[in-house]
């Protein structure tokens, strides 16, 4: 069975590099002024330590420290030095022992920047500052004296002088600072931490003269001049303002508000006291005037006010209505023209007269337009309702309710309608079907296919067809069944089949057809009686004699 593998996730590595990137950003700041802070301390106290050392030595050799012949002596090879800026040792007959200091920023990392420029606030502190330093965001470069000429040690001291103060590299107190060797009978100077110096027998921070000024010697906390980015205001340095700011009561630099050949409010060059000819004072502020048709609204804008017929604006927004006049409606927050009776509001609150629906609803935001018709009427395309075309059991147009497209029940499409030809009737069921022949009488509406009734001399079959009445001779009878046919017979005649004829003809017929039988008796009549429909050749006898 394989073990699972153990690791870090994705998630997990992310926290932890999340993390060390938040440390990170905290963390550098706090390194990099360590580092400076550092390298100025230990700095300081190495340029102690060798200012020491060479006074203990000129007491010990009992020489002056500005002699020329004593200075050419010395060995520079224990000069102070760091790893962030650049530092050399220099001598002369006017200025003494030299310290020269230089850190660039494209050469030294920006911590190296800032210990010079710390090292050299110390010396500014002491007044050992010689010729015009060079102090920019980008370059620092200045000397110092370490013992002015003119100084010199007093003989016979074989020690090093009582009040001098020997650094401690480490920050501790006393740290990085650099004292005169101190005279007889005077009490030992105050021993400052940098950025401190010592000023009237304390420790002071001096003030910051912004890259190339200088404090007052007589109060380091008041600068006496400023760099070029930056104005001196009372004694300390301001940064100077854009092409387009002022300074207000407060020396802040602010843009000035445009007053339009107007006056500045007093202290306050943001805010406007007057204003010229073209522009009003609302406020602190001048606006252009509004025209002879405008008002200003609730946020001084000039706009154009609406018209309320005898209303009211809202307030605070002339261009809207909080009423309006008799003849007109609020319609949100404007005032438009009654609708007549006949009339209503569309969606664009226009007003419309309605579309007839036929008993239906029209459209609320397009009242022109249906949306439900009456009993009998449909929608068409136009949203209008129009009778339904009567296509008896066909179909409709979908687009034109009022037109067919197929009719049924035997009709017609003519056009767009249906109708039944003039050869043909429609039925009460609806269908339209040929019309019986009732020559001359009436067929029936519910079917038109069979009759009612006949025209003289036809009679009514059992289909209610009229077909013409058998001639039964005055006094016979026609078959009710049927009226084809005859049932009895008038006077002269006899019903032969379903027939009635004449009698003579039918005698005649039979005399002849039995002319073979001989005499006039009753064989002859025998003879004759069928063919007449008699059974008996007496009736027969009499009825053709």
């Amino acid at each position: 069975m394989r073990r699972p593998l153990n690791g870090f996730t994705l998630i997990e590595l992310m926290v932890i590099i999340a993390i060390l990137a938040s440390l990170s950003v905290v963390a550098m700041p706090i390194y990099q002024n360590y580092l400076s802070t550092s390298a100025a301390t230990t700095y300081v106290g190495e340029f102690a330590e060798f200012k020491h050392a060479y006074q203990t030595e000129a007491v010990i050799d009992r020489r002056e420290i500005c002699d020329e012949e004593y200075l050419k002596q010395l060995n520079f090879d224990a000069e102070p030095i760091s790893a962030l800026f650049r530092s050399r040792m220099t001598h002369n007959a006017q200025d003494g022992i030299l310290v020269e200091v230089t850190a660039a920023l494209n050469q030294e990392s920006l911590a190296g920047l800032r210990a010079a420029t710390m090292v050299h606030d110390h010396f500014a502190g002491q007044n050992a500052l010689v010729g015009t330093p060079l102090v920019t965001s980008s370059l620092v470069h200045f000397q110092a004296a370490m013992v002015p000429c003119g100084r010199s040690i007093s003989g016979g001291i074989t020690q090093a002088p009582p009040g001098t103060a020997v650094p401690n590299p480490g920050g501790g107190s006393g740290g990085g600072s650099v004292n005169q060797p101190a005279k007889p009978n005077q009490p030992a100077p105050v021993s400052c931490a940098l950025p401190e110096i010592e000023f009237q027998g304390q420790c002071v921070t001096p003030t910051s003269c912004q890259q190339g000024g200088a404090y007052d010697p007589a109060d380091p906390t008041r600068c006496q001049s400023c760099g070029p980015t930056h104005d001196l205001i009372g004694d300390q340095c301001l940064a100077k303002c854009g092409p387009d700011e002022v300074r207000n009561g407060s020396n802040q630099c602010v843009t000035p508000a445009n007053c339009y050949g107007g006056q500045f409010a007093t202290g306050d060059p943001t805010q406007c006291g007057s204003c010229g000819p073209t522009h009003d004072l609302i406020g602190d502020q001048c606006l252009a005037k509004c025209s002879a048709d405008e008002v200003r609204n609730g946020s001084n804008q000039c706009v154009t006010p609406t018209n309320c017929h005898g209303g009211q604006f809202a307030t605070g927004d002339p261009t809207q209505c909080g009423s309006c006049g008799p003849t007109h409606d609020l319609i949100g927050d404007q005032c438009l023209a009654k609708c007549s009776p006949d009339e209503v509001r569309n969606g664009s609150n226009q007003c419309v007269t309605p579309a007839n629906c036929q008993g239906g609803q029209y459209n609320a935001n397009n009242p022109v337009q249906c949306l439900t018709c009456g009993s009998g009427y449909g929608l068409n395309s136009a949203k209008a309702c129009v009778k339904l075309a009567n296509c008896h059991s066909g179909s409709r147009s979908a687009s034109s309710p009022d037109q067919c497209t197929r009719c049924g029940n035997g009709f017609t499409l003519q056009g767009d309608q249906c109708i039944c030809p003039s050869t043909k009737v429609t039925s009460t069921a609806g269908q339209c079907m040929p019309a019986a022949n009732c020559q001359g009488g009436q067929y029936n509406p519910n079917n038109p296919a069979q009759c009612l009734t006949c025209g003289s001399g036809y009679g009514l079959n059992s289909a209610k067809v009229c077909v013409k009445k058998a001639d039964c001779g005055i006094g016979g009878q026609v078959n009710p069944n049927n009226v084809t046919q005859c049932s009895s017979c008038g006077s002269g005649l006899m019903l032969s089949g379903n027939s009635c004829v004449a009698l003579a003809t039918v005698c005649s017929d039979a005399r002849r057809a039995c002319s073979s039988e001989p005499g006039n008796g009753s064989r002859f009549w025998g003879c004759v009686a069928p063919k007449v429909g008699e059974t008996s050749w007496s009736v027969a006898r009499d009825k053709c004699s």
